[in-house]
């Protein structure tokens, strides 16, 4: 954020161009509170003077964080270097490259950063050490919680950033992180918070250079303390051995203190992914609930890494819970179907309802199908597993008359999702099965906590639903103009 003093009117002339140009951006930017989702997100890492560390800290936290965010930018996290005294890190994220265009000219044309700016440039000796990044869904951050207020405590915990700088296409290697390395480093009890590769559009903000013409993955992790870090490195080298033959040069690894008021910062145990977190790493590596064999294809197990990564985890433990119940369901029926398509279906049946890979316009019904046909296709699934994958999602809640005329599976999906939202048959699921379904995958609050999601899709896209959650978004957005089936025939364009 901050620019050296011997670029400072430089910055405000191009600041001053760009106002007017960006003015109707600006005023159009979605409210902060409307989504979580930031893909592209600044690096910096700033060197500053000796003892001006703090000094830049305390005012950076007393006056830029809430004065960007107000703009539409996400102030991130904000670290001091353990290897580095007289460094200041931190990440910016944005919605995209139009608001982060919008965002900038915004703030560096504005009242506080023009009454601060000469203090803010007073403690740095370089800025220009930025890495433009972006994520891949569902690398990107799992932002929640309140911000700290200014004159708070630093927090424990340590957040590191790992850079690997590539010979290849970052893409390549991202596919390479997400199917090799990450399930690696899962296994080990290192849950990702987040990770990213280089930004390949060039920088729209020229005042503010960024490192262009660079290939890297970065990504990020919370740890309990350094102690922990060190403990960890035997398990990261050796899952990084499917990625390591595509380093240019060896990784950097930047070891960062949450200042005070840093939004990142290591939480819980069981929230950052730890063994004891029942809902994000039990259920997904069960083989077994309640008598149904959980399917260890790889297809499979990618697809509950992946998703398990994208979703709350009230919502993947549904997913799961929707299998089972299916499955039980299915079975009871006497009735055959595959189990591994039937159990992707499943576990992308409510991604829709998550904003960072949701559609602008689609129903969550489906922009799920539209992941699910998506990811089969990309990981090795058939052509027909993808076709069925798609219309069981897309169908899951429109009954079973319609599920019918398409496959077993999607009568899978719409018996599990209703005996899981709806109450299980006790003709079909006694109390002992429902005991032990519930015991490994437990609810989370689901009622309130999939109502909240589904009321938060609908204050998105109000006149996405059409089916079973319409009349949710209508009774959430009631004043939504929907028109009607008068108005739609009365202005088709016949004269009678």
């Amino acid at each position: 954020m901050m620019i050296r003093r011997m670029n400072l009117s430089g910055l405000q002339s191009a600041v001053r161009a760009g106002l007017i140009a960006t003015a109707a951006l600006c005023s159009a930017m979605p409210a902060v509170a409307d989504s979580n989702s930031y893909p592209l997100v600044e690096l910096r890492q700033y060197t500053l003077h000796e003892g001006k560390r703090d000094v830049l800290i305390d005012l950076f936290e007393r006056e830029f964080v809430e004065s960007q965010e107000t703009l539409g930018m996400k102030v991130i996290g904000t670290f001091t270097d353990l290897d580095r005294p007289n460094h200041f890190v931190w990440l910016r994220g944005f919605r995209g490259s139009a608001e982060r265009k919008a965002g900038l000219t915004s703030f560096y044309g504005g009242r506080v950063w023009k009454a601060h700016n000469a203090r803010a440039n007073a403690t740095m000796i370089d800025s220009d050490n930025v890495l433009l990044l972006r994520a891949n869904v569902p690398g990107q951050f799992e932002l929640s919680g309140s911000r700290p207020a200014y004159g708070a405590s630093a927090p424990n915990g340590l957040i590191v950033a790992t850079i690997y700088y590539l010979m290849i296409d970052p893409n390549k290697a991202l596919t390479r992180f997400e199917r090799q390395m990450q399930p690696r480093l899962k296994k080990a009890g290192i849950k990702p918070l987040a990770w990213f590769v280089t930004e390949m559009a060039p920088n729209n903000f020229p005042p503010l250079p960024v490192r262009e013409g660079e290939r890297v993955l970065v990504w990020f992790a919370a740890y309990e303390d350094e102690g922990t870090h060190a403990a960890s490195k035997s398990s990261v080298d050796q899952a990084e051995t499917s990625i390591a033959p595509f380093f240019q040069r060896a990784p950097e690894t930047l070891r960062l203190k949450p200042t005070p008021r840093s939004l990142l910062r290591r939480a819980s145990s069981a929230k950052m992914g730890s063994a004891s977190d029942v809902s994000r790493h039990r259920p997904a590596e069960l083989t077994e609930v309640a008598g149904v064999e959980i399917p260890q294809t790889p297809l499979a197990k990618h697809a509950a890494s992946y998703v398990a990564a994208a979703e709350p985890d009230f919502l993947f433990n549904h997913s799961l819970r929707v299998f089972v119940f299916g499955a039980l369901a299915m079975k009871a029926r006497g009735a055959a179907f595959d189990p591994e398509t039937a159990y992707v279906a499943a576990l992308f049946h409510d991604l829709g309802l998550v904003p960072r890979v949701a559609s602008a316009k689609n129903s969550f019904e489906i922009d799920g199908a539209n992941l699910a046909e998506a990811f089969v296709l990309e990981n090795g699934g058939t052509k027909e597993q993808a076709r069925i994958a798609w219309n069981a999602v897309a169908m899951h809640d429109l009954g079973r008359t319609y599920q019918s005329r398409q496959s077993n599976e999607a009568l899978l999906l719409g018996a599990g999702a209703s005996a899981d939202v709806n109450g299980p048959d006790s003709k079909v699921f006694s109390d002992a099965t429902v005991a032990d379904v519930l015991k490994d995958v437990p609810r989370l609050q689901f009622k309130e906590r999939f109502m909240s999601a589904a009321a938060d899709h609908c204050k998105r896209k109000p006149l996405s639903q059409i089916g079973w959650l319409d009349p949710l978004c209508r009774e959430v957005v009631p004043r939504e103009d929907r028109g009607s089936v008068q108005e739609g025939i009365a202005a088709a364009p016949f004269t009678e």
